[in-house]
């Protein structure tokens, strides 16, 4: 027979449990392994999303106007030539002047010399390649990493994404499941 006054559950305490108080465990190497993926992830897509908005600098020609190689040392025994030149180009029909200060390239660049030839900068002769954005022509540099960074940053994007959903979608669960964690 139903008991009116508690809504027929039978006998006190027989029914629904009382709740208990969940308790968060302190983080474990999976759950490290799965937000570093997460941040891997990210900082990949924040990278192919930059590259991506690169503007595609467009080569001309141009010429050395002024040209300086200062020794320079930082707290190093060897001296370390550092360049500074201003320099003339083309784009769209106008004229432009830019300026470069650093120490030079020898390898991975159009305007590469070795340290022995860099007098070959201030030669009127001298083939300078000049980058330039074609957006905005007074916008150039002298050397440009011709590679396609979009393309690898977006490749490592997918890569770390397919890997991060294996990840959270079968290794975690499984991990977990083992442990009892």
């Amino acid at each position: 027979m139903k008991d009116k006054n508690r809504g027929g559950l039978g006998k006190f305490g027989e029914g629904m449990a009382l709740r208990q108080r969940k308790r968060f465990q302190k983080p474990g190497l999976a759950e490290y392994i799965a937000a570093g993926l997460g941040v891997l992830v990210a900082v990949l897509a924040v990278l192919w999303w930059r590259a991506g908005g690169q503007p595609d600098w467009w080569e001309t020609s141009g010429r050395v106007v002024h040209f300086e190689v200062r020794p320079i040392h930082y707290n190093a025994p060897d001296y370390q030539p550092k360049v500074s030149l201003t320099y003339e180009y083309s784009a769209r029909g106008e004229s432009f002047t830019g300026e470069w200060s650093g120490f030079w390239p020898s390898v991975e660049s159009p305007n590469a010399l070795p340290e022995h030839r860099l007098d070959e900068l201030g030669q009127e002769d001298f083939d300078l390649t000049v980058f330039y954005d074609p957006d905005n022509p007074k916008q150039s540099r002298l050397h440009y990493a011709r590679g396609d960074r979009g393309r690898l940053y977006g490749g490592l994007f997918v890569v770390g994404l397919v890997v991060t959903a294996y990840y959270y979608l079968r290794v975690y669960p499984a991990w977990k499941g083992k442990t009892g964690r």
